[in-house]
């Protein structure tokens, strides 16, 4: 670790800047593939950058360190762009779909959690518009193999009833039979959606889904704007950071006279 931060360091001296050493969860990959983890730490270094790119940073630079961590370095940000950098790589985008029990309530108010479910608290509002939050209890398993990567398109809209804002996705051909057979063997069930480790919602589905899809949750309209972002990016595997440091550039300067 100290290695690293050290390179790191060296990096920013002069322009200043933000810097991450972050770690991808493996635990959560398909491990019965070849190489799955080094393949996606790789897509992870190529979403980040992408990430990166769209605040106009000059010279990142991103690589893979080790088998399972990432190292980003980002010189010469104002204040304000180090804190965007930070939600950038925060952010991770990755989407779970899973199936809340049935009789989740109940579990609940008799402080019970089953094995092979997660208890996730929900925040909803209720019809006069005022937010509350609820425990739900989740499937932990991905019985039908849907995962946010599958996602081709998403993004911000409004619910043309409520006008509350919500996210439009669609999917590639493999997303939308694994949404079809989640959907159509549980209708009248609640399907979870999970960003980034937090249930932002969860819906009962009515019919069988295809294709398409819609999240509905206590968002505003650019906090919907910011997740379909970054949905059109995902990772394989959500991150956690490590490591963190900032340089201001005044900083830098001193420590080479």
């Amino acid at each position: 670790q100290k290695r690293v931060a050290g390179q790191i360091q060296l990096g920013l001296d002069l322009k200043g800047g933000s810097s991450f050493l972050v770690a991808m969860d493996t635990s959560k990959l398909d491990t019965n593939k070849v190489d799955y983890a080094s393949g996606a730490l790789a897509q992870a270094v190529e979403v980040l950058r992408r990430r990166v790119d769209s605040i106009g940073v000059a010279e990142p630079d991103i690589r893979p360190v080790g088998d399972n961590k990432i190292m980003i370095q980002l010189p010469g940000l104002s204040e304000a762009d180090q804190a965007e950098a930070k939600r950038l790589v925060t952010e991770a985008a990755f989407l779970e779909f899973a199936l809340v029990h049935k009789d989740s309530r109940t579990l609940i108010d008799n402080g019970i959690t089953p094995p092979d479910y997660k208890k996730y608290a929900l925040t909803t509002k209720d019809d006069a518009g005022n937010s509350f939050t609820s425990d739900v209890l989740v499937e932990l398993e991905n019985k039908y193999g849907l995962k946010g990567e599958y996602i081709t398109s998403a993004s911000p809209s409004r619910n043309p009833l409520t006008q509350e804002p919500m996210i439009l996705f669609g999917f590639n051909s493999d997303g939308g039979a694994a949404m079809f057979q989640l959907s159509s063997k549980n209708i009248g069930e609640r399907m979870a959606i999970i960003l980034d480790g937090k249930l932002i919602s969860a819906p009962t589905l009515q019919s069988a889904i295809n294709s398409n899809g819609q999240i509905t949750g206590d968002f505003t309209q650019e906090e919907a704007a910011t997740i379909a972002n970054a949905l059109l990016n995902p990772l394989k595997a959500p991150l956690k950071i490590e490591e963190e440091m900032s340089v201001e550039p005044s900083l830098g300067a001193d420590s080479v006279k």
